[in-house]
């Protein structure tokens, strides 16, 4: 180099920037010059949100109104669910022959009355009250059935009408 040319040395000095609360960053600043702000330079992270700082009002009206709809929703198929129930009973026996089969009918269940439903080969239910001594006879005559069909695999037409009644295969 010739003397009329200076020579231009720039020096070049890290400092740490501070760019968010956990990580820090060398950025190089030239010496002797100002010390400037970088941060407005640099973009700035968002802080981390938790769940609390992360819920807004919105986004908590929005859930309301959903658990609210959801509700409602729940509450209207109750409203829909049908129960069979007896209104009433008859005291008039019931022919044995007729039955092929029966359930019980338990008051609080969304009935007004305990009743047995027997269960005709015409698949018609009549209701019987179940203090009745006739209504306990029949039951047991078709208990005893329901035995003597599971020893036989319910082989033969009263085991299997009785067998789709008891077990809710209905055959209409």
């Amino acid at each position: 180099m010739s003397e009329s040319e200076t020579e231009t040395c720039v020096c070049i000095k890290t400092v740490p920037v501070r760019r968010s609360r956990r990580a820090t960053e060398q950025v190089p600043r030239k010496s002797g010059s100002k010390r400037t702000s970088i941060s407005s330079t640099l973009r700035k992270e968002p802080p981390a949100q938790t769940l609390s700082g992360n819920m807004t009002s919105g986004n908590i009206l929005t859930l309301c109104l959903w658990i609210c709809l959801l509700y409602c929703c729940y509450t209207v198929t109750q409203g829909e669910l049908a129960v069979d129930c007896c209104l009433s009973v008859s005291y008039k026996p019931i022919p044995a022959q007729v039955v092929r089969g029966y359930m019980r009918q338990d008051k609080g269940n969304g009935c007004d009355h305990s009743a047995v439903v027997f269960i005709t080969r015409k698949n018609i239910r009549l209701c019987a009250p179940p203090e009745a001594a006739w209504v306990k006879n029949l039951i047991s005559n078709l208990n005893n059935l329901l035995k003597k069909c599971k020893a036989k695999k319910f082989q033969g037409r009263k085991c299997d009408e009785l067998k789709s009644v008891m077990f809710g295969n209905s055959v209409q």
